[in-house]
């Protein structure tokens, strides 16, 4: 008999079913717990980023005024970022002095700017909204003030 208890022993290796299920559920949670955190966190990224480009342009823009003046009439910027044949550049966009790449923006940033944000924002549907994978179109009025338009 006590070669038997001695034998029974030995062989107690690895889990139980039980086991195995209890950490299957345990993983399980932390992953529920965690996708949510982690859209919520790159959607923050991209607004953030969609804030950015549009501080950037600004101050292009007000760069440009300040060396080349106001213009007459209306001026209108826009960079072709997704046509690599015809990229903007000083001589056909006079920002492109003050930037690197002109911005296109962040393919996850929506929804409104925050209240008091320093420039004119036109969006297409929700006012002060970003469209996701458009283009910044920067107007400069003769009078001075700038705006950025967010296109499609």
């Amino acid at each position: 008999m006590f070669k038997l208890i001695q034998k029974a022993k030995r062989n107690e290796k690895g889990f139980t079913l039980v086991e195995l299920m209890v950490v299957v559920i345990i993983i399980g949670v932390l992953v529920a717990i965690a996708v949510p955190i982690f859209g919520t966190v790159t959607r923050n990224a991209a607004n953030q980023a969609h804030q950015a480009n549009i501080r950037t342009l600004a101050g292009a823009a007000s760069m440009h005024i300040a060396a080349a003046g106001r213009p007459a009439a209306e001026l209108i910027l826009t960079g072709s970022a997704w046509d690599p044949a015809n990229p903007p550049s000083p001589t056909n966009n006079p920002l492109m002095q003050y930037l690197q790449s002109w911005p296109t923006v962040p393919a996850d940033a929506h929804g409104p700017l925050p209240t008091g944000f320093p420039v004119a924002i036109d969006g297409a549907g929700e006012a002060n909204s970003a469209n996701a994978n458009g283009t910044y179109t920067v107007v400069i009025a003769p009078t001075g003030a700038i705006s950025i338009r967010i296109a499609d």
